[in-house]
């Protein structure tokens, strides 16, 4: 039997095998004092700029939350990690003053006040795999006292949740499983999400539902060990990811019926490969161009197999896109951060992205979706590249990816902004 432990760092997508239903849930509340096991990780980065009439300053980076960065996405059913190899961390948590997250064949869900009190955690989601890697049962730890004013606690739980039933964090800035929660956001499930949801408790057969694509991203050496693909329809969602396995291969299942691109990027941030489990964390970290698939957009069918797929990306890059903010047309002040943006239907607003090997003149932006109009030229400074863009009062909601070109570099913040829908989001204040 192994364990993972999941951390939501005030908070994408292995799904992490579950081929059986998990048992009863209880939920429970306690409001007695525990002594966590917490220990801290990679921090989560934000960025920050004042504009002015003389243009916008250099980001300046901050560090304000030291929070543990967990893992990404596609299915992981421990068959392909080593048996009695530790999921996340390793770490196990122990029994907080009487509400234990132990393995009783039953999943819990407990609020607990002061579980994480001064240590910058929200909640904890504690899973026991089987030997053939089924996850067994799954405990949550929620700890609402520490959600600061203004955080979306809906949210928190879904994320929470979405490790019981086997998904792992995703390396989408906008879905439900990203590493982070930031202030408000939008509890609804990325496209991804509700696929994988699918493929781990299928009510009808898969092949009816969307097709199968299949293929391999080469670099230099080969096979592309843990690259992210991403199926990108003709909006410019992000609908369908997968990581390859060791050889380079990738299979992407239930993909809609419509017009997809696939790209192929790295995950060297938000999301790093240290954020992955079980194997994934044995990747070895390169850095390889963004590149598109061979053979341009691809028509999907539901029922078929779409296979040989070839992504070449060959080379290096110091194109890095990190960070991505948003403020009104006629605001000043704007702040850059590793979470997604949220705009609305009607809306005019500036949106900036920054990172590494920005070079002002020569790197732009691009929202792949007719609904986004840009009005501007761009404007630079020593880290990042801005525009003001128009959102349609049609604009469909959803997640949009937010492509980056600088000279013949190419890259991707996927799920970088977020259409506001009807969702109704629980936000909690104080």
């Amino acid at each position: 039997m192994t364990q993972r432990v999941s951390y939501l760092v005030a908070p994408r997508l292995h799904k992490l095998g579950a081929n059986v239903r998990p048992p009863k849930t209880r939920i429970q509340r306690s409001r007695t004092r525990h002594n966590a096991c917490i220990c801290s990780g990679s921090p989560h980065v934000r960025a920050q700029w004042n504009a002015s009439a003389g243009g916008l300053a250099d980001v300046g980076v901050s560090d304000p939350l030291r929070r543990r960065q967990p893992r990404q996405r596609r299915i992981s059913n421990g068959a392909d990690r080593p048996r009695g190899e530790r999921m996340g961390d390793g770490r196990r948590c122990s029994d907080h003053n009487g509400e234990k997250a132990g393995k009783d064949g039953q999943n819990s869900i407990t609020f607990i006040d002061g579980l994480f009190k001064d240590q910058n955690f929200l909640a904890v989601t504690t899973n026991w795999y089987d030997d053939s890697g089924h996850m067994a049962e799954a405990d949550i730890q929620i700890d609402p006292s520490v959600v600061p004013g203004g955080y979306n606690l809906q949210l928190l739980v879904e994320h929470e949740v979405g490790h019981l039933l086997g998904l792992d964090h995703s390396g989408v800035l906008s879905s439900v499983m990203y590493p982070f929660v930031g202030r408000g956001g939008i509890a609804a499930l990325d496209s991804d999400e509700k696929l994988a949801i699918a493929e781990l408790y299928p009510a009808v057969d898969p092949m009816n539902a969307g097709g199968i694509l299949t293929g391999r991203v080469n670099g230099d050496g080969g096979g592309i060990f843990a690259a992210q693909v991403v199926a990108l329809n003709d909006k410019g969602q992000p609908v369908a990811i997968a990581l390859t396995n060791q050889q380079g291969e990738f299979e992407l299942d239930g993909v809609p019926p419509g017009t997809y691109q696939l790209y192929a990027e790295p995950l060297d941030g938000p999301v790093f490969l240290q954020n992955l489990s079980g194997i994934w964390q044995t990747a070895k970290n390169e850095s390889f161009p963004t590149e598109f698939a061979d053979g341009g957009p691809l028509h999907v069918e539901a029922g078929r197999i779409y296979g040989n797929l070839v992504v070449n990306s060959s080379g290096t890059t110091t194109l890095n896109p990190k960070w991505i903010g948003v403020s009104a047309a006629a605001g000043s002040d704007m702040s850059l951060g590793a979470m997604p943006i949220v705009v609305s239907p009607g809306q005019t607003v500036n949106i900036a992205v920054g990172g590494d090997g920005f070079v002002s003149g020569m790197t732009t932006l691009e929202i792949p979706n007719r609904s986004f109009r840009r009005t501007s030229n761009f404007s630079y400074a020593g880290n990042y590249v801005s525009a003001t863009f128009n959102v349609a009062s049609d604009a469909p909601s959803g997640s949009l990816t937010v492509l980056v070109k600088s000279g013949n570099q190419s890259a991707a913040l996927t799920g970088g902004i977020r259409v506001a829908g009807s969702a109704r989001a629980r936000v909690v204040r104080r």
